[in-house]
């Protein structure tokens, strides 16, 4: 795996690479503290393609010809308003990269509501809630 230092891109000449490679450490391992019970949620932009599908806005063409972001969450969901209400998307439309397993939500589209998402999924896959979540949610 490869991480990048902190500071290297400031003080990085043109020759010199914008990543380093490290055996045996990643960016999450080497710079980050963290609980065993974190739970963390990615939020992003969308952007629609040229083939009229609605997909997670990236850097650009070369990292969409390689990977789809969307492929390594088992959960995504999308918001959307309807009649002033704001709502999140649970099950895929045809258009969109929009996913959730089955029984993890009754319906196809929630309330924007991160703490109800996160109390689903804690149940779904029967986790407990952690302080630093409740306290974050809040």
């Amino acid at each position: 795996p490869t991480s990048l230092c902190a500071g290297e891109r400031k003080n990085r000449t043109r020759n010199s690479p914008r990543l380093r490679i490290i055996p045996g450490t990643s960016f999450t391992t080497r710079f980050i503290t963290r609980p065993p019970d974190l739970r963390v949620y990615f939020l992003s932009h969308s952007e629609d393609t040229a083939s009229g599908k609605i997909k997670m806005k990236t850097v650009g063409k070369l990292l969409d010809e390689k990977i789809t972001l969307e492929g390594m969450f088992t959960t995504v969901l999308r918001t959307c308003v309807k009649d002033g209400r704001y709502l999140l998307s649970t099950q895929n439309n045809g258009c969109d990269t929009v996913k959730s397993p089955m029984g993890l939500f009754d319906s196809a589209e929630i309330d924007n509501d991160l703490s109800f998402v996160d109390a689903a999924l804690c149940d779904y896959y029967q986790l407990t809630p952690s302080q630093h979540t409740t306290g974050a949610l809040a």
